[in-house]
């Protein structure tokens, strides 16, 4: 196996990682505690692999009720911000993600998910995220390929190499018939801890923001 500290590959593909519809989640009820560890559902086992010098996610199976342990940090420095529009409030959260299994695992972010969601039950889908303390900012608007602390396999006959990486950003646009695939995922490593920076574009929201996971719990953010 050899090792690599960090991968970066972004703009792979000729087009980027597009958000579906939000859930309809309602007002937060009873989120834990900002530091509080909450074992989580709403992620799904993946494989995590190496093609032609940068890192996919393939093969997610079904979704799981278990298994992730999650709790909310502080982030990594300051947010990226919308240049474009500066007035926006922007927050951004850290989430340290322990994956207690013996497999990789992914949380399928194509439709923003987790949502920042305030005490009306309006929600913010996340617009830009990084590993924590490694990589830079991206965004979904563009095809990314994003790992750190890998190690890989020998190639196969193909030229592919099973990854295992702590942390994985990884999205694409696939064309086929009736229109296009998209997949968006972030990942964890089997036995692996990682950490992201999720920002979120909140504009007007009202008070009481929390953060919903796609399992149904919720997490404060202050």
């Amino acid at each position: 196996m050899r090792r690599a500290a960090a991968i970066l590959v972004v703009g792979l593909l000729a087009a980027g990682c597009a958000r579906g519809g939000a859930p309809e989640t309602g007002p937060p009820v009873n989120p834990h505690a900002v530091g509080e560890t909450v074992e989580v559902g709403g992620w799904s086992p993946v494989e995590t692999l190496l093609v032609e010098s940068a890192v996919q996610v393939a093969s997610p199976g079904d979704q799981q009720s278990n298994g992730w342990v999650v709790k909310v940090v502080s982030p990594s420095g300051p947010c990226p911000g919308d240049p474009a529009a500066p007035e926006k409030e922007v927050i951004c959260v850290g989430l340290e993600i322990a994956n207690n299994t013996t497999e990789a695992g992914g949380l399928d972010i194509g439709t923003g998910l987790p949502l920042l969601v305030d005490s009306t039950g309006s929600a913010a889908g996340v617009m830009e995220l990084r590993i924590a303390d490694t990589t830079d900012w991206v965004d979904f608007g563009q095809a990314v390929s994003v790992s750190t602390d890998c190690t890989f396999s020998a190639p196969d006959d193909e030229g592919v190499q099973q990854a295992d990486c702590a942390a994985m950003v990884f999205c694409e646009r696939r064309s086929g018939v009736g229109g296009g695939e998209t997949r968006g995922w972030v990942t964890v490593g089997a036995g692996r801890t990682a950490r992201y920076d999720l920002e979120y574009i909140v504009g007007g929201a009202g008070s009481g923001l929390a953060l919903w996971w796609p399992d149904g719990t919720w997490f404060a953010i202050s």
